[in-house]
């Protein structure tokens, strides 16, 4: 038995970060959106995981969407 078995039974606390902003127009619309996971940035195992867990993460994501962009 190695020790992330015994690793992964341990309970853990991650904190997680988000925000977004919506701009809406008549023909689109876009979406900014941001994202900090685990911002204690602490080494944890995951239940059923041998490998640990990755640190402090950032995530940006963008969404567009275009109305009657085909219409004449």
């Amino acid at each position: 038995t190695s020790y992330t078995s015994f690793a992964s039974l341990e309970p853990f606390t991650r904190q997680t970060l988000r925000g977004g902003y919506n701009l809406r127009r008549e023909s689109y619309r876009m979406t900014f959106t941001f994202s900090v996971e685990n911002l204690s940035d602490r080494f944890y195992f995951e239940h059923f995981t041998g490998a640990p867990a990755t640190g402090r993460s950032f995530v940006f994501g963008i969404t567009t969407d275009f109305f009657n962009l085909l219409r004449r």
